[in-house]
């Protein structure tokens, strides 16, 4: 009997023993993440609501790619495959996170003789990720961001030699997004952005009738198109 009893006292030692053990984890993890608790809450904390709101405008300059405009008929590539832009973009935060945006991009290039025309107008939508810790600085407030919208292109390239006309119009449409970091100065006023985007989109054909042949100039279909931009103005 006192064998059993000490075989029973034994096993119910190690029980305890091998339960605490396997408990040691689970306190150990609870107690990381109580101290962790107020260090998280106050990295995503957000600031004064409402501090994003309301319009912007800013001026817009950047690169796009341009490798669409190769004349196939007279086997000339009109300009470079990547050309600088300017523009606006005219935004409105309708929450801090949230805002609807509105932008125009042109760009030109070539010669005297060999002059084109780039036009984009996009609309989109922007998410700002608002968070404690990027925007509780005195003097500048952090904001990344996703992006996506539509785009419109339009633009007036060089006609083939041999044809009647001296330009003709190519139609685009189609859809990018990107990321990008905005910065807001001086009480929320100056609104600096830089960000990238890419998506497809698809070009009208260009053909002409040259000496009585349908021949096709410009080929159109769809294709990847990207742009990168810098951004300044008032946030009002």
């Amino acid at each position: 009997m006192a064998s059993w009893g000490a075989t029973a006292k034994a096993q119910s030692t190690h029980s305890t023993r091998v339960w605490r053990f396997r408990q040691r984890p689970i306190g150990v993890a609870c107690s990381v993440a109580l101290l962790l608790l107020p260090i998280t809450a106050t990295a995503w904390a957000r600031p004064p609501e409402g501090f994003h709101e309301g319009p912007y405008l800013q001026l817009v300059t950047g690169a796009r790619n341009a490798d669409f405009d190769t004349n196939t008929a007279d086997g000339i590539d009109n300009a470079r495959d990547i050309e600088p832009l300017f523009g606006f973009n005219f935004g409105w935060n309708l929450t801090d996170p949230l805002a609807f945006e509105l932008s125009g991009h042109y760009s030109t290039s070539g010669t005297a003789n060999i002059q084109q025309h780039l036009v984009m107008a996009r609309v989109g939508t922007r998410w700002n990720f608002v968070t404690n810790a990027l925007t509780h600085f005195s003097s500048v407030r952090i904001l990344p961001y996703v992006t996506m919208g539509g785009v419109l292109h339009f633009n007036i390239l060089p006609a083939a030699s041999g044809s009647s006309k001296t330009r003709v119009e190519q139609w685009g449409g189609g859809m990018d997004a990107g990321g990008g970091v905005s910065l807001l100065f001086y009480h929320d006023t100056l609104y600096i952005s830089a960000e990238g985007t890419a998506g497809p989109i698809r070009r009208s054909t260009i053909r002409e009738n040259i000496g009585g042949s349908l021949t096709t100039v410009y080929r159109g279909g769809w294709a990847v198109d990207w742009g990168t931009r810098l951004a300044a103005g008032v946030h009002f």
